[in-house]
C-alpha cells in the first residue's frame, strides 16, 4: 500500500466573471421602448410625463402593415411595396 504524505488540498472554486453587456449587432447600444401608440398625442403625453421626472425620452412615428397570418403573406406585401419603390423591413409581431 502507498503512503500518503499529507492531506489533499480542497479544490478551489473560481467564480465565473460576469459577461460584459454589449450591443448585439449594433454599435449604438440599446433602447428601451415604453409604448407603441396609435395616437401621437398619447405618445407625446408619456414623453412629457417622463421628462417631468428627469428621464430623457423621445417618440418615433411608425407606419406598419399587418399583422399577417404567415411569412408568405408578409413577403408578398413586401414584394408589392418594393415594386412601388419602398424599402420595407420585416419585424416580428409585437415589435
Amino acid at each position: 500500500m502507498g503512503k500518503r504524505t499529507g492531506p489533499t488540498p480542497a479544490p478551489t472554486a473560481t467564480a465565473p466573471s460576469p459577461a460584459k453587456a454589449e450591443p448585439a449587432g449594433s454599435s449604438v447600444g440599446y433602447q428601451v421602448q415604453l409604448g407603441l401608440f396609435s395616437s401621437m398625442s398619447n405618445a407625446q403625453k408619456l414623453v412629457r410625463d417622463l421628462q417631468k421626472h428627469g428621464i430623457a425620452a423621445h417618440t418615433v412615428t411608425r407606419v406598419q402593415l399587418g399583422p399577417f397570418k404567415n411569412r408568405a403573406e408578409a413577403d408578398e406585401a413586401m414584394k408589392k411595396l418594393r415594386e412601388l419603390g419602398y424599402s420595407p423591413l420585416l419585424a416580428a409581431s409585437g415589435q
